[in-house]
């Protein structure tokens, strides 16, 4: 019996192993560019559900004053202070008061990132 004969190609087909891992590279690279970006757009968002915590440095001339929440009526803290609160996409009404001076309501927007909160009050008449 003969051996059968072995054929050769008359030209060798180059080996591709560099492309499939360029391709994986780039796509890793696209994909962590991609979650960065949707990361920095959720910390802007004004209607993602976990917008974070947001610091309130506030401060009264002449110091002392208490702070109240207007929306339910709790006081906060006693001038200066800082309260932590949970960001919101809307505003919200602090009234200062201090005994013998008239009181002073300011907006603070509830979105916004820290944010330092000064009133300054008048002696009442």
């Amino acid at each position: 019996m003969m051996d059968p004969i072995r054929l050769k190609p008359a030209v060798e087909l180059p080996v591709r192993r560099a492309r499939p891992l360029a391709m994986g590279a780039a796509l890793a690279i696209l994909f962590a560019f991609g979650a960065r970006n949707y990361v920095a757009s959720m910390h802007h968002c004004p209607y993602a559900s976990s917008r974070g915590m947001v610091r309130f440095d506030f401060a009264s001339s002449p110091p002392g004053a208490t702070v109240v929440r207007e929306w339910d009526g709790r006081a906060l803290c006693i001038t200066p202070c800082e309260v932590t609160v949970e960001a919101e996409a809307r505003m919200a009404s602090y009234r200062f008061e201090i005994p013998g001076y008239e009181d002073r309501r300011l907006f603070v927007d509830m979105s916004g990132g820290n944010t330092h909160v000064e009133a300054v009050l008048r002696l009442s008449p």
